[in-house]
């Protein structure tokens, strides 16, 4: 229970016989297991590691070491000086019969120790015998024979009877927490039930799926197989995932496990990151370029991969100026090479758990993946307890409710043949794994339902008090909480501190409420409880922890997206002075930030989410507080708005605030957002009017770059609504405005390229090619002048296009190579297959069909790694014609 085992002989140990690891003279290990003399760096013998099992012994009837403390050299002392406190004391009851046997164990001067194992096995079982024999009460239904320490009846179930003290030695049993109850000398059928649950517990279905798993694990094929495991909450999906792994590990395969963000925040890309950082080994949340493109190079990872990698992990190396589309398709192909290719040759298992409570993008994500190739052996296995599955094309099993027969079969096989228990349980049908734990820790009467709510009240009322407050700082912090982060915020909490952190942290993991996943890292049992727990909290210390969380822990510092969270739960339900007021701003300005970093990982619903809740907040403000923050948040996140289906929300929203009339210097982008929100419906007459009402205030305030990009967008509205001739009229204006008339190589400390490829477009559209070439060309110096490689990109790509259809195919595959230099240099896959393809086309022209295969071999490689079909289409069609 402890996580600490001990082999033992029955026979002395002869010391000095043979080597062993219980050494004199050096002081190492664990020591709160050390004896006396191990401290002193005395001659040590069998009596040595008798005492070392004396203090688990101690543990656990108590629960903790007898010596505890932060300092190794203090533990040591008081084994040497100090005499342990009775496990009696500790518990407050009378002692046990085993407690002699214990103390005994832990003497100082080894000759007062049992002489060898046999001795202390023996006065063990001694001290149990006895203990039954002074214990037995009668059950008050079938008066079957019972010790005073069970719970309940082995043979009906009833609850056992309160007793008085007898003369014939019979203790009073207190109702004590189940912890408590565990560690007496004796428990109930139901108790013994409850220790013994098995880590996976589950029906024919899971066992069938187990079964099969194993099989796999056995014989890896190649190729990537997934597979998905679906059932209710508690079902035990994530215990059979845990046996799985287990067995994956001891057959040599490599395991990568990711679940869902523990805060509940659903951050953007989270556990798509958390399992790419674990099969490149880096540290998830302060990764380097370096840090990556080592551990790629490690693996054998294609350094194609290398910056969607970046992209993924939030570094940009590269691909900042890269459009939002390119590094979209980057990052999520660069996640799921790296999910299939990075084994290095070894057998991959990958456990995704929960992905119905992952974010969009990771979801995407394991799409993409399902559908993946893979020359190693790679098995995905993910759970889910959503019931619309058919977002995900993968095999799918069912794992159903504990059924009557199931329940039955487990639960005679571990109570006595007379016992009423496995009848009174199996009338709860069908139960879900926790449920049966429920109703195992409640045992309700016959036919009855086992209510959630009451059974963990009940439990949570078998704490402490400072171990429930750890909890409940436990439930603040997520489904997973560090010890260093419940510390910091215990120190915030109304309520005070009392006792050690870590003890209270043990007490919780005996009473099965917190699993340890760490050494340093608690978690819930089940997010049910998490849930119960966080809601029993009082309102304003809830109110008052969220903030501190919010402010103090590094999970809120390092994810916006989290500390948006807490601030949110923190906030008042009424905003009634200046502090309030204070509170909802800051709120808005983490909702906003949450919002613009859920774009950077290219989540729009997850963007709009905030951004509806920030409006929201907005009107806790006054009037005019409320109008500002209203445009800052509509002006900047605009472009979530028009690629959801919100988009006639956030229309409504900037006629509001453009109607007011009180935010003249923000008008001009929140026409701007108006007219991109309406180009989004196509609604060119509207966006058109949107815009040109944008053009003064911008042309006033001199923004330069913004007032090409408003031209730009005015004449695209304008192309589409059929009027190319206006277009080109607004952007030949636009850019006399910008250049003060010195035309398309003015030297001005402006991006231009993107503008000026605009105007080559529209005259492209228009069938003249000679003057969409001569654009594209000073789209082309403008890069190069100002060193901006996407633009050099992008005006390479063009011009070899217009070449090749001007005829002129020894410029064109000048610049389609110069074009797919750059983009391999930036990472964009999916224009280096457009360029192939394009240059695969030039060279069959001219006859250079070998050259024109190859090209077109490796196009339509980049394109099935891109899962980009009208690409393959393309080459497929290309290369059946020659």
């Amino acid at each position: 229970d402890f996580g600490i085992a001990k082999l033992m002989d029955d026979a002395p140990a002869a010391t000095g016989a043979r080597p062993g690891l219980t050494s004199q003279g050096v002081v190492c290990g664990t020591p709160e297991y050390m004896s006396p003399e191990q401290a002193c760096g005395l001659r040590l013998d069998q009596r040595s590691d008798l005492y070392a099992v004396g203090v688990i012994l101690y543990q656990m009837m108590t629960g903790r070491p007898p010596f505890e403390s932060e300092v190794a050299v203090e533990i040591l002392h008081r084994h040497i000086h100090e005499q342990p406190t009775p496990p009696s004391q500790v518990l407050g009851s009378d002692p046990d019969p085993l407690e002699a046997v214990c103390l005994r164990a832990l003497s100082k001067e080894r000759d007062a120790r049992f002489a060898d194992a046999t001795e202390f096995r023996d006065a063990i079982l001694e001290a149990t015998r006895a203990g039954s024999r002074i214990t037995e009460i009668y059950c008050s239904n079938c008066r079957e024979v019972m010790r005073a320490s069970d719970r309940f009846c082995a043979n009906c179930g009833s609850a056992a009877p309160e007793q008085q003290m007898a003369a014939s030695g019979q203790r009073k049993v207190t109702r004590r927490s189940t912890r408590a109850l565990r560690q007496a000398s004796g428990e109930a059928t139901a108790e013994v039930l409850l220790r013994a649950l098995p880590q996976r517990l589950a029906g024919e279905a899971a066992n069938a799926l187990l079964a099969a798993g194993l099989r796999r694990l056995e014989s890896p094929q190649p190729g990537l197989q997934s597979q998905l495991i679906a059932g209710a909450p508690g079902s035990g999906k994530t215990r059979l995932l845990d046996e799985i792994a287990e067995g994956a590990m001891e057959k040599g395969w490599r395991v990568i496990a990711a679940g869902c963000e523990a805060t509940g925040a659903m951050t953007a890309l989270w556990p798509i990151r958390q399992a790419v950082a674990a099969l490149l080994n880096v540290d998830a949340r302060f990764p380097s370029h370096g840090d990556i493109a080592r551990a790629a190079s490690l693996i054998g990872l294609s350094w194609e991969a290398l910056p969607g990698l970046n992209e993924l992990f939030g570094l940009n190396a590269g691909m900042t100026s890269v459009e939002y589309a390119v590094r979209r398709r980057e990052c999520f192909t660069s996640a799921v090479q790296a999910l299939t290719e990075g084994a290095a040759g070894r057998p991959l298992l990958l456990l995704f758990d929960d992905i119905d409570r992952w974010d969009a993008p990771s979801r995407r994500i394991i799409q993409q993946l399902v559908g993946a190739q893979a020359e190693a052996p790679v098995l995905l296995l993910m759970s889910t307890a959503e019931e619309q599955r058919d977002w995900l094309s993968c095999p799918v099993v069912e794992l159903p409710r504990l059924d009557r027969d199931e329940i039955l079969t487990w639960v005679q096989a571990l109570s006595s043949a007379a016992s009423t228990l496995p009848e009174r349980l199996a009338s709860h049908t069908p139960l879900t794994p926790f449920d049966l734990e429920l109703a195992l820790r409640c045992l309700p009467a016959e036919g009855e339902p086992v209510v959630f709510a009451t059974v963990v009240t009940t439990w949570l009322e078998g704490l402490a008090a400072p171990e429930r407050q750890i909890l409940q700082l436990c439930a603040v912090l997520g489904e997973q909480a560090e010890l260093d982060e419940l510390d910091t915020l215990r120190a915030t909490d109304p309520e005070g501190q009392e006792g050690d952190i870590r003890q209270h942290l043990l007490g919780l993991q005996q009473a099965g409420l917190l699993a340890g996943v760490g050494e340093n890292t608690w978690a819930f049992r089940s997010r049910r409880v998490r849930e119960f727990v966080l809601a029993g909290i009082d309102r304003e210390r809830g109110r008052h922890l969220h903030r501190e969380a919010a402010i103090r822990t590094e999970r809120a510092q390092l994810t916006p997206t989290v500390r948006a969270l807490h601030l949110l739960r923190g906030q008042p339900s009424r905003v009634r002075d200046s502090a309030g007021r204070v509170q909802t701003a800051e709120l808005i300005e983490a909702l906003r930030e949450a919002a613009v970093a859920s774009v950077a990982s290219f989540d729009d619903p997850k963007a709009v989410r905030l951004l509806r809740t920030g409006l929201k907040a907005c009107r806790r403000l006054d009037p005019a507080d409320r109008l500002q923050h209203e445009a800052n948040l509509i002006a900047d996140l605009v472009d979530p708005f028009c690629y959801t289906d919100r988009v006639d929300e956030a229309i409504y929203t900037l006629r509001k605030l453009i109607g007011s009339g009180t935010l003249a210097d923000s008008e001009s982008d929140l026409q701007r957002a108006l007219g991109r929100c309406l180009a989004r419906k196509r609604d060119w007459k509207g966006a058109i009017e949107a815009y040109q009402r944008a053009l003064g205030p911008l042309i006033a305030q001199g923004r330069r770059p913004t007032l090409l990009q408003l031209y730009a967008d005015l004449a695209r509205c304008l192309d589409a609504a059929g009027d190319r001739k206006r277009a080109l009229a607004e952007l030949g204006e636009g850019l006399d405005m910008c250049t003060l008339g010195d035309g398309p190589r003015a030297a001005i400390d402006v991006s231009m390229w993107r503008y000026l490829l605009t105007v080559s477009e529209l005259h492209e559209r228009g069938g003249d090619l000679k003057l969409a070439r001569t654009w594209a060309e000073h789209g082309l110096f403008q890069a190069e002048r100002r060193g901006e490689e996407l633009g050099v990109m992008r005006s390479h790509e063009v011009l070899g296009r217009l070449l090749r259809r001007l005829n002129q195919a020894m410029l064109a595959e000048q610049h389609v190579g110069r074009g797919l230099d750059v983009a391999r240099k930036l990472g964009d896959r999916r224009t280096s297959a457009d360029l192939l393809f394009l240059r695969a086309k030039l060279r069959a022209a001219a006859g250079r069909k070998d050259e024109a295969l190859r090209c077109l071999d490796e196009s339509h490689r980049l394109a099935e790694l891109l899962e980009w079909q009208r690409g393959v289409e393309q080459v497929a069609q290309v290369r059946a014609k020659l």
